[in-house]
């Protein structure tokens, strides 16, 4: 939730990065998430801050967009086929 507020309020670059940087330095400080996740959840909270970015723009009210940007992410995932 944090990391699309960063994109919400800040632009699809700034969500971008703190979603980016934010597992790493978590994972630097607490050890959490393990180091297996690590690089999944830096992919997902890099699309988030991304996805949360690009409706900065849109004239919708923020608590749509909050509840937009998870289910846009995930539809677009499952349409995806992976090998």
């Amino acid at each position: 939730l944090p990391i699309i507020f960063v994109g919400l309020f800040a632009g699809p670059l700034a969500g971008a990065l703190a979603g980016m940087f934010s597992p790493i330095v978590s994972f630097y400080l607490t050890d959490m998430p393990s180091l297996v996740l690590l690089p999944f959840m830096v992919v997902e909270l890099f699309v988030y801050g991304l996805s949360a970015g690009f409706l900065k723009s849109i004239k919708i009210p923020e608590v749509l967009k909050v509840f937009l940007v998870p289910h846009k992410v995930f539809s677009v995932c499952l349409r995806i086929n992976l090998p």
